[in-house]
């Protein structure tokens, strides 16, 4: 049950080619022997991938207002507080379409104001990715639980035309989407601009890692249960702080390719070592059964790397312990 589209084999079938350059052998539960495959390397223009680099597309800074605020601070929300509410933005391109124009897609979003949303007081933004076949905000997890009405939610939804699923090829229209939605979000709502998050299932978790590679000046930090690293364009040379949490046994959302994304960010984030610590996923959180959770101490302490392993639980959201575990994560920024 929604597994990502069949476009993810393609890239997973490169990852392993490159994943057998050098064996990543590595302890599950503590991922002692993190290593990344031979002849790869990610820094300044350059990006681990299966498919070549491209250039990335651009994203501007968070729209100015006071320091610490938005646009959106002092205005009218015009919509409810408490519940999601539906809206539509028409995003053109990357591609073309059968008249040679760059093809116009409506892209559907949802918002949930907290309950303490007072339009001046500017607040963390966290987007929510669904699994595919996600349509409405249902699908997404229910991060407000966690947060105590303490952050703006916003569910982005994927498209019909790849299969209910987001895109998660190199050029994917997924970056012009969240390039419109995350400015639109800071004109219309009082945001924080410096506490913007991602968390992202499946699908969701894939397209997650797209944007930790693209938009890290826009994310904070970013969170994923269960995808993997798709083919990325030229990654953008700025740390992010990450959660994975991933299943040994996955099949649709193979393990090592959570791995390899991971990877990914620690070496842009320029940890040292593969050195490991116990992570306390904090309150109200109970581990899933055959879970532990590791923090890397050759990271920065301002963007820690964490993940979560478990073996043979299904593709599931891990709910409520996700709900808690990424919201206590997301928190302390």
């Amino acid at each position: 049950m929604m597994q990502s589209r069949r476009l993810r084999y393609a890239a997973l079938g490169g990852l392993l080619g490159l994943a057998t350059l050098e064996a990543c052998k590595e302890d599950p539960a503590t991922h002692a022997a993190f290593s990344i495959a031979a002849g790869t390397t990610v820094d300044a223009g350059t990006t681990l991938d299966a498919g070549g680099t491209t250039d990335a597309p651009t994203s501007s800074d968070a729209l100015p207002a006071a320091d610490g605020a938005t646009l959106g601070c002092g205005m009218d929300p015009g919509q409810n507080i408490g519940e999601y509410v539906e809206y539509h933005i028409s995003i053109s391109g990357p591609d073309l379409d059968a008249t040679n124009k760059p093809k116009v897609r409506d892209r559907i979003y949802y918002v949930r104001l907290p309950k303490t949303y007072d339009g001046t007081t500017p607040m963390r933004v966290v987007y929510l990715g669904t699994g595919c076949g996600g349509t409405t905000p249902q699908a997404v997890i229910s991060l407000n639980t966690a947060s105590m009405e303490q952050a703006i939610l916003v569910a982005p939804m994927p498209l019909l035309e790849f299969n209910q699923c987001f895109d998660e090829t190199i050029d994917s229209v997924e970056y012009p989407f969240f390039d419109a939605l995350h400015k639109k979000i800071e004109a219309s709502f009082c945001v924080d601009p410096a506490r913007q998050f991602y968390a992202g299932f499946s699908t969701g978790a894939w397209f997650g890692n797209m944007l930790g590679c693209v938009f890290p000046d826009v994310l904070r930090a970013y969170a994923t249960i269960q995808g993997g690293l798709p083919p990325l364009p030229t990654c953008k040379d700025k740390p992010i702080a990450n959660f994975t949490l991933a299943d040994t046994l996955e099949t649709g959302n193979p393990y090592m390719s959570n791995v390899l994304a991971s990877q990914r960010v620690q070496m842009i984030d320029k940890c040292t070592g593969t050195a490991t610590a116990p992570y306390d996923t904090g309150p109200g959180t109970t581990l899933p059964p055959t879970a532990s959770c590791v923090s890397y101490t050759g990271c920065p302490t301002s963007y820690p790397v964490v993940f979560c392993t478990t073996s043979g639980q299904g593709h599931q959201q891990f709910e409520p312990f996700s709900d808690f575990a990424f919201w206590n994560f997301f928190k302390q920024f």
